[in-house]
């Protein structure tokens, strides 16, 4: 008899958001919810919220619930630890501020008994764009951590150490993705399990939040979405797929809305020195004429700043 909590295991990451962490952690254990009794760790990035009450309060509930809170604030490196730390054939790993949809929740089932690598558990780009409906929507929904469900079994230790050297980029977790494209392991996108609820207008939701970015290397601190999301393209074989799913995700709609506002965009933001590198990893994965293009303008801004400065 199937049973999922013998197969699925659920880590919630946090940091200072116990309002948001308080509303999760209702919905995971309410009575209608199919994953109440699924073993549900909280990573805590060192809070100094009052997130330490609220889950030793679920801790003294739930013989299912484990809190581990960390002595230090790793930042996106808790995303890394998330999936360390998993022990069963399954992991999903959460934001602490994630809404959800249970009723299509049997297609994950469905999935798991199969034993798909890769469920998408929700499929916004989808019904947002008509236009493309093939792989590439599937990797970019996979870009929100709370997307993915992996079977870990499928994947090897060198995919969990890329992670960690993958943190920088702000996107660790989608080595799986990326490992499950090269090696062509089956990937499955469900209907609307997970609701889309970012709450950036009340906390920084970026992986340097509670640090001092000043401190941080400069790769780090010039880090972007977009350059993070080339580093990861940059990881697929097939060049191909990778340049397209680049340019879906970052010149269409989501971020710079056209290819003429990316390259302005791009050749203004990586004038700094220190930001060459993360330049560099954009270049490697856009097409021959926009690597043409984007060198000359950038190169020209360089020149002229060159010049104001004498």
């Amino acid at each position: 008899m199937f049973n999922i909590s013998e197969r699925l295991e659920i880590v919630v990451i946090t940091y200072n958001r116990e309002k948001y962490l308080k509303n999760t952690l209702k919905v995971l254990f309410a009575d209608n919810s199919p994953v109440k009794m699924c073993h549900i760790t909280v990573l805590d990035n060192n809070s100094s919220d009052g997130t330490s009450r609220l889950c030793e309060t679920y801790q003294g509930k739930y013989s299912n619930f484990n809190y581990i809170r960390h002595y230090h604030n790793v930042g996106w490196g808790n995303i890394a630890l998330a999936y360390w730390v998993a022990k069963t054939e399954y992991v999903w790993v959460l934001a602490d501020d994630d809404e959800y949809n249970w009723v299509n929740w049997p297609q994950v089932e469905a999935a798991i008994k199969e034993k798909i690598s890769v469920i998408c558990c929700c499929n916004y780009l989808f019904n947002k764009n008509k236009k493309w409906q093939d792989d590439s929507l599937a990797f970019i929904q996979l870009t929100l951590l709370s997307a993915g469900i992996y079977r870990v079994k499928d994947f090897p230790d060198t995919v969990f150490r890329s992670m960690f050297e993958n943190i920088y980029s702000n996107f660790p977790h989608m080595v799986f993705p990326v490992y499950a494209k090269n090696h062509k392991l089956t990937v499955r996108v469900v209907n609307e399990v997970l609701k889309i609820s970012i709450h950036l207008e009340e906390t920084d939701c970026s992986y340097t939040r509670g640090s001092n970015r000043e401190d941080l290397f400069p790769k780090i601190q010039s880090m972007s979405w977009t350059s993070g999301f080339a580093c990861v393209c940059a990881g697929l074989n097939d060049r191909a797929f990778a340049r397209h799913t680049f340019e879906l995700a970052v010149c269409q709609d989501w971020v710079y809305g056209s290819k003429k506002n990316f390259i302005r965009s791009v050749s203004k933001q990586y004038q700094d020195s220190r930001s060459w590198g993360n330049f560099a990893d954009i270049l490697g994965i856009v097409s021959p004429w926009e690597r043409s293009l984007l060198l000359c303008l950038f190169c020209g801004r360089k020149i002229k700043s060159l010049l104001r400065g004498r």
